[in-house]
């Protein structure tokens, strides 16, 4: 791969700036590195995937291994760039699966793919999934209303792509865009729509635990059990600040009272 695709507000993004909270500029710094690296090794037939020995990686970075490892480990957690390593030997062994770099790639590695898949990436795409998102997207300004915001929907879109292309990659027939957007319409809770395909994502990519038969019944038994939690919490939250509001109110109107 020649380049990859950079998006200019990547450090407004949440994940990255928890990085930089936590490892000041060295998380920025690793996160893309680690994408150059992965991107300057791009395997066609396994797009997203590496495999590197540690001696060769750690050489990649301006900075000591103690702290790489940390900072992709951070961002394993969350489910950025999944990272694993051994020691097993002499050289030691680098893991690393970032779903989203497939979408990322220069026009020529494009084409590349749709060679070996013997399908455009357009067509990969199916037109339900597109449809399903879009779809998606417009429910849950519905359902939202004016308290809709761009993090949340960013976020739908995010772990719905991501779980596509674990899903196609390991040759699952399940379309995440059309059961986030059948969800929305339930008046599904949307982090625990998003929530609900992180895990599925997690676990299909597990290589511990054996292969799923059915992805669909695996997400709707999450869904069904999180998704009330989801909208007790908000509940609860939304009772703290109307009670904040009223404690608010009657100190202004006290303050108001002093001195009449």
């Amino acid at each position: 791969m020649k380049w990859l695709k950079h998006m200019v507000d990547s450090g407004d993004d949440p994940d990255i700036d928890d990085a930089i909270s936590l490892f000041g500029g060295d998380g920025y710094y690793v996160f893309f590195r680690t994408l150059e690296v992965m991107s300057r090794e791009f395997d066609y037939e396994n797009p997203g995937k590496n495999r590197f020995s540690v001696s060769f990686f750690r050489k990649k970075f301006r900075v000591s291994w103690r702290k790489t490892a940390k900072i992709l480990s951070f961002f394993d957690q969350r489910k950025r760039i999944f990272f694993d390593f051994s020691n097993g030997d002499k050289l030691g062994e680098v893991n690393l699966f970032c779903p989203k770099l497939k979408g990322l790639c220069d026009e020529h590695t494009r084409k590349m793919l749709s060679k070996n898949s013997g399908v455009t990436q357009e067509l990969h795409r199916s037109k339900s999934h597109t449809e399903a998102e879009a779809e998606a997207e417009a429910d849950l300004l519905k359902a939202d209303g004016a308290s809709a915001n761009k993090k949340i929907k960013d976020e739908i879109k995010s772990a719905s792509s991501d779980l596509m292309v674990v899903c196609a990659d390991l040759k699952y027939d399940f379309d995440a865009g059309k059961w986030a957007g059948e969800w929305i319409k339930k008046n599904g809770h949307p982090m625990a729509i998003v929530d609900s395909m992180n895990r599925l994502t997690q676990r299909l990519i597990d290589k511990s635990k054996g292969r799923i038969d059915k992805p669909y019944g695996y997400i709707e038994q999450i869904m069904k059990r999180i998704n009330g939690n989801y909208w007790e919490s908000e509940n609860q939250k939304n009772s703290e600040n109307l009670k904040a509001c009223k404690m608010d109110g009657d100190l202004k109107k006290l303050i108001s009272n002093i001195g009449r």
